[in-house]
């Protein structure tokens, strides 16, 4: 279990990008209001603001991921911050999942936790980021 970790932040170390790498004008603007620097209670309430939909913020274990699907099944806004995505390889495989659904319209890695936004309109982005 600590080799897995440690494997995946030297890779989330590697292809964590900043500000500067972001090309899309949308992510670029969300990235600088809501996410840099702030906490992750700020963030939450900076995100829920701009998307004007509900933060569902909750770790993620076998019960939400059912839940989850479901929820991205509704086709309403929505998005979820989910927490310990690397917590270990059950985890992680189940974070791959939930991110390679099509209703999902963005997606972030921050090694820690992850990001789903589910909003019709945008198009498909997927990222890794620093905080």
């Amino acid at each position: 279990m600590i080799w897995f970790k440690f494997k995946n932040y030297l890779k989330y170390i590697y292809k964590a990008k900043n500000e500067y790498s972001i090309h899309s004008p949308f992510m670029f603007e969300t990235y600088l209001k809501c996410i840099k620097g702030k906490t992750e209670k700020e963030m939450i309430e900076k995100l829920n603001e701009r998307f004007k939909c509900e933060v569902l913020n909750m770790p993620l274990n076998t019960n939400m991921e059912e839940y989850v699907l479901n929820t991205l099944k509704s086709k309403n806004p929505c998005m979820f911050y989910l927490k310990r995505i690397y917590r270990d390889r059950e985890t992680f495989k189940q974070w791959e999942y939930l991110r390679q659904q099509k209703c999902i319209t963005l997606d972030i890695n921050f090694y820690y936790a992850g990001l789903i936004l589910v909003k019709n309109g945008l198009k498909r982005q997927s990222y890794i980021l620093k905080r």
